[in-house]
């Protein structure tokens, strides 16, 4: 958990003679404290105490007993004369660490309540107790999805919707600025993701939607009475997209979708009563729309503000932000989790995964959720710390498996297609897939790791893939600025049984078997379906082993198979041979 931040109040303690001894408690009130979240839990709140530096840089900190409303108890606390406290907190929870004047936060991992998968509750998660409802039309809460990144939703088909009470929007009055965010996927023209009215109740039909955000014929759509503009790049149902408007204190309402500015105009704006998610059979719009996040603030952010809240859902559902000019990503702490000028050339179907305490967000598994991308990563354990990423993206090549390959042994072509990383923190050991769709032109295939993206058999390692029925897998740490893309072999051809020479007679039960293979494959050898022993060929292609358990005297039939990390090869030719291990006996002398 994030604590970086403090009271700016501090005091000072004066015990100029004797030893009052520890206070039973101590108690502050941060109603009214900006940016302090007295929903978190007690142990998250410090009481910092300096014995001679007002800064704090030398600090005790002792954690918080209970928080009772907004007052925040310590109990038995012992202080000096001259000693300095004050109280520190964790940092809020909020889309890209960004807290102050947030209005709204909805998100599909979080607050829905639904019964049977009818949702008739979203929770406001920016404490601002902007809740959603739905009490006839109903949407459907669904689970995890690849078009959201793995990610839950809800569903919203045509006629269903979910409203807040009357008096609650995130508009003020006059002009007041504000910025939206909606993740969503739309499957009919014209749907409304966030919406208002003017209805003189709920039962009333909607009288109007002003301003609103829509996916409209095609495009990206804000209306607001005769003020309405639309983007000018066609966006296709069925695709998700992080859609969002900007409206500053001066100047025209931006509109944009994946953080690519697509539209500006201007409008007045002087409040509404309520918003609208969908709308019902009664209203002038319809929406057959999945929705996983909308996050929305009464303020205009700044412009690192703005990318931390696009990057934090951008990692979260598998967004290129950008298109196809390079930006930046940024954690909630401004750290730079994806260089756009660095990784320019490779900033094509970007995804990541990672752990960002300050958003909320634990992303294990990634795939861009573009079409036809191949990669997809994931950690499967919890992250062992906060703010580790890994992102990654590629340079736009063909996935044509068609350029040749020097240098790695069992390696014979390789894709065109390059991906790039950037890795903050220690990620680790991450499982790499690719779809076994992808039509890999021989047998093997091995994910190819370099250090300097070249490709040219210097500082490259190839790592096997196994088939687990969809994908072809394999578990790789990759570090900061590594280059990979994926490959194709053969396995490796039959080996070769030399020894025992065929229908030889043995008179061992464990004798040497050798021959020649591929050289670093490791070869078997088998009776029937018995491995009588093992062995790796050795740089020159030759290989030996012999029997861990002695063989029973009689005729023999052996095969040997050699196996590189992709698989195992063909079988070899049979060879027998016969062990006669027992010497006669002594011949008696019967004459003369």
């Amino acid at each position: 958990m994030i604590v970086n931040q403090r009271l700016a109040r501090v005091w000072k303690v004066s015990e100029p003679s004797g030893n009052v001894g520890q206070f039973a408690s101590l108690a502050f009130d941060l109603s009214g404290v900006s940016g302090v979240d007295l929903s978190r839990p007690a142990s998250e709140f410090y009481l910092l105490v300096s014995t001679g530096a007002a800064n704090f840089s030398t600090a005790t900190a002792v954690a918080a007993s209970s928080i009772n409303g907004s007052e925040v108890t310590f109990t038995n606390i012992g202080m000096n004369n001259g000693d300095f406290f004050t109280v520190a907190f964790p940092t809020p929870i909020a889309p890209g660490g960004v807290s102050a004047g947030i209005g709204l936060w909805l998100k599909a991992n979080d607050g829905v309540t639904d019964s049977s998968g009818a949702v008739s509750q979203w929770v406001d998660q920016s404490g601002n107790g902007l809740d959603f409802f739905a009490t006839v039309a109903q949407p459907t809460y669904q689970g995890a999805a690849t078009h959201f990144n793995f990610n839950p939703y809800v569903d919203l088909d045509v006629g269903q919707y979910l409203t807040t009470t009357l008096g609650s929007t995130i508009y003020g009055t006059n002009n007041d600025p504000a910025e939206v965010f909606v993740v969503a996927n739309s499957t009919l023209n014209g749907s409304k993701f966030l919406g208002t009215d003017i209805p003189t109740s709920l039962a009333t039909p909607f009288q109007g939607d002003y301003p609103a955000l829509y996916h409209e014929t095609g495009v990206a759509y804000f209306n607001f009475a005769a003020s309405s503009g639309q983007g000018p790049t066609a966006l296709s149902t069925g695709q998700t997209y992080l859609f969002g408007y900007h409206w500053p204190v001066n100047g025209p309402v931006s509109l944009d979708y994946n953080a690519i500015n697509d539209f500006t105009f201007g409008i007045t704006f002087t409040g509404m009563e309520r918003h609208i998610i969908g709308e019902s059979a009664t209203g002038d719009n319809f929406s057959d729309a999945d929705i996983a996040e909308i996050v929305a603030f009464r303020r205009e952010l700044t412009a690192n503000e703005r990318l931390k809240v696009q990057s934090y859902l951008a990692v979260k559902y598998g967004i290129t932000l950008g298109g196809a000019t390079p930006t930046d990503y940024l954690d909630s702490v401004e750290n730079l989790i994806w260089d756009g000028d660095a990784n320019g050339a490779y900033h094509n179907d970007v995804a990541g995964i990672g752990r960002d305490d300050g958003s909320a967000l634990d992303q294990r598994m990634s795939r861009s959720i573009n079409p036809n991308t191949l990669v997809t990563m994931n950690n499967g354990a919890a992250f062992t710390a906060d703010g580790s990423f890994l992102l990654w993206g590629n340079d736009g090549g063909s996935t044509n498996i068609s350029t040749t390959v020097t240098g790695l042994a069992g390696v014979e072509l390789r894709m065109e297609r390059i991906w790039k990383v950037q890795e903050m923190g220690a990620v680790g050991a991450v499982q790499v897939s690719i779809s076994n769709t992808v039509a890999f032109p021989l047998a093997a295939v091995y994910l190819i790791v370099s250090d300097d993206g070249v490709f040219d058999g210097v500082g490259e390692t190839a790592i096997a893939l196994s088939d687990d029925g969809a994908n072809w897998t394999a578990s790789v740490d990759l570090t900061n600025g590594q280059f990979f893309t994926f490959g194709s072999g053969e396995l490796p051809p039959a080996p070769v049984i030399e020894l025992p020479a065929e229908s030889s007679l043995i008179t061992t039960t464990t004798p040497l078997i050798s021959g020649t293979a591929q050289p670093g494959a490791t070869v078997t050898v088998y009776e029937g379906a018995t491995i009588l022993c093992t062995a790796t060929v050795d740089g020159a292609g030759a290989w030996s082993c012999a029997p861990a358990t002695p063989l029973s005297d009689g005729e023999h039939t052996i095969t040997a198979t050699a196996a590189s990390g992709a698989g195992e090869g063909p079988a070899s030719l049979d060879r027998t041979f016969t062990i006669d291990s027992i010497p006669p006996a002594a011949p008696t002398v019967t004459a003369p």
